[in-house]
């Protein structure tokens, strides 16, 4: 798997504000993997990445939108189904 560099669109509820990101392809795998429960230690070993990058890629994530932990990243992620990934391959 490349790391190429995807788009992760996010749109609120209200359909107003978009926020899109250019990101690298495993940034975007380990968001998805995330909101579907994986362990950092699984998504590494599953993306190939070091359990750091995993971590370093949690925290941008966080940053991002500005939750406190993984948990509610996660929950973010999984209510507003906001990470796509084309292409796992």
């Amino acid at each position: 798997m490349g790391d190429g560099l995807v788009t992760i669109v996010m749109i609120t509820d209200d359909g107003k504000r978009a926020f899109a990101k250019l990101g690298l392809r495993t940034q975007a795998h380990t968001l998805d993997m995330v909101s579907q429960g994986a362990r950092q230690i699984e998504i590494a070993h599953k993306l190939g990445i070091s359990s750091e990058t995993v971590k370093q890629h949690l925290q941008r994530g966080r940053a991002i939108l500005g939750v406190p932990n993984t948990v509610a990243l996660a929950a973010v992620i999984v209510q507003q189904g906001w990470v796509k990934v084309d292409s796992l391959s």
